[in-house]
């Protein structure tokens, strides 16, 4: 009856550390996995932003460059806004067909990041 008891308790201690291992082997996994996809959003973030910038920096020439055309910059910048206008629009008209597309790419990037992570460890 002793040694029913003493295997008993080793099998519950091995039975904790075995939980214990999983949790710690999910949370390194888990963060393998973010640290793999992190840089993939920060760099995405970063080629926005240089996007914005370059879309402002050529709006303005395109502005100017249409304005000596037309002997009025007022002119210019008017026609560079009502593009932008037209874009918006059309943006609204077609934004639910460009959200599904947009989105499905990503969800499929993500998913591909996570995955190269699971294929390590196989």
């Amino acid at each position: 009856m002793e040694n029913e008891k003493f295997s008993l308790k080793g099998v519950i201690h091995k039975l904790k550390e075995y939980i214990q291992t999983n949790k710690d082997l999910f949370v390194l996994q888990s963060v393998e996995r973010l640290s793999q996809i992190v840089p993939v959003i920060l760099l995405t973030i970063v080629k926005l932003v240089f996007a914005f910038f370059l879309l402002v920096y050529l709006s303005i020439s395109l502005a100017l460059f249409l304005g000596e055309l037309m002997n009025s910059y007022a002119l210019g910048f008017l026609v560079t806004g009502a593009v932008f206008f037209l874009l918006i629009i059309l943006l609204s008209l077609f934004g639910g067909a460009i959200k599904r597309s947009i989105g499905g790419s990503m969800v499929n990037s993500f998913l591909r990041k996570w995955n190269e992570g699971g294929n390590n460890e196989k």
